[in-house]
């Protein structure tokens, strides 16, 4: 599939987004020289800080500098935590932030003014079926998994999806 995906967009969009299937197993699976070739990483799921150490060790396990790939951060973002990333990350990575709801909508509370609702919302589009076959995003946050239960489990069991912990999305 990342071979597909390069082939069709080059290394302009070459950004992993490797919780599809649960970054454990994308690390099992990616290859080295796809690490040398693409660009980098998005974060969106987990712990960013412990991602972004293990990002920068599989850059420097195979000999490339982390100063020459990108780690894209957006899982929730708000300023605190994008000074956080920065602070912890940026001398060693360069970092980018994919800030959205929390950016467009800051009216982060559950706001109700009569009868309603201005607080955000998740506006992403995430397909569950093609040609007839089940799709899922397992995600690093099983709270973010997206699919028909029967599919969630077929694909945890084939990628040998181990235990995370579920965190309570903000939007």
């Amino acid at each position: 599939m990342l071979d597909d995906w390069w082939e069709q967009y080059g290394w302009g969009l070459s950004i992993f987004l490797p919780d599809t299937f649960g970054t454990d197993f994308f690390f099992t699976v990616v290859t080295d020289d796809d690490l040398r070739r693409w660009k980098g990483f998005r974060w969106d799921s987990g712990d960013v800080i412990a991602f972004g150490q293990r990002v920068i060790h599989a850059y420097e396990r195979i000999g490339a500098d982390p100063h020459e790939k990108m780690l894209v951060a957006s899982d929730a973002l708000d300023l605190p935590m994008i000074l956080h990333v920065h602070q912890e990350l940026g001398a060693r990575i360069r970092v980018s932030y994919g800030w959205g709801t929390g950016l467009t909508n800051d009216l982060l509370d559950t706001l109700m003014i009569g009868r309603h609702w201005f607080g955000p919302m998740s506006l992403v589009v995430k397909p569950i079926r093609a040609n007839g076959r089940g799709l899922v995003k397992l995600s690093d946050n099983p709270a973010k998994a997206v699919g028909q239960a029967d599919d969630v489990a077929r694909y945890k069991s084939a990628t040998s999806y181990g235990y995370h912990q579920s965190v309570e999305l903000k939007y």
